[in-house]
Formats: structure tokens, C-alpha cells, sequence
């Protein structure tokens, strides 16, 4: 059975994690000021407590290249080595502490 037919069969708790769900695990218990929400398969960043939204193509450069490094050390591989280059120069003095 195909993953589209599988995931209409089934209730979405039994669905397997995806690395995108996993993104945002992360994302949202490291970013506090932030919230990943996708719709379909359009990306959004909400704020939460506010009425704001908008298209992850609007991320700040620091967002963006978050979520790039969360997505990064998901995909390296067990007991890889991961070389991040200055991520200060872009990434938030408050999540910089916090992580």
C-alpha cells in the first residue's frame, strides 16, 4: 500500500515521523519565539499568542539558516561529525543561549 492511501486509512497518530515533523519538534521546543506550522506543502512561521503569520519563503536569514542546521544534523549520519561555521553571524543572541 502507498504512503498516500496508507496515511487516508489510518489515523494520523500512527503515521511514522517524518523528518519535516521532526524539524519542527525541534525547532518548536528551541524556539520559543516561533512556531513551524506547514499547511499542504506550504511552510509557515507563526508567532504564538499573536495574529501573525507568514510563508517560510519570509523567514529571517537567522530562521532560515536554523532550520537548515536542525534539518542538516537530522540527516548526518550516527556518529558523523558536524562542523557548524559561525552560525552566530546570523542566529539570535536568545537562542544561541538557549541551545
Amino acid at each position: 500500500m502507498d504512503h498516500k492511501r496508507e496515511r487516508i486509512l489510518q489515523p494520523e497518530a500512527s503515521w511514522p515521523e517524518t523528518r519535516l515533523a521532526a524539524v519542527k519538534e525541534i525547532w518548536d521546543s528551541t524556539i520559543i519565539a516561533r512556531t513551524l506550522l506547514y499547511k499542504g506543502v506550504s511552510l509557515y512561521v507563526t508567532v504564538p499568542g499573536q495574529d501573525i503569520e507568514y510563508p517560510g519563503d519570509e523567514m529571517s536569514d537567522g530562521e532560515r539558516v536554523l532550520f537548515y542546521l536542525i534539518g542538516q544534523c537530522l540527516e548526518a549520519p550516527s556518529n558523523g561529525i558536524i562542523i557548524i561555521d559561525e552560525p552566530e553571524l546570523h542566529i539570535h543572541k536568545a537562542v544561541l543561549t538557549r541551545v
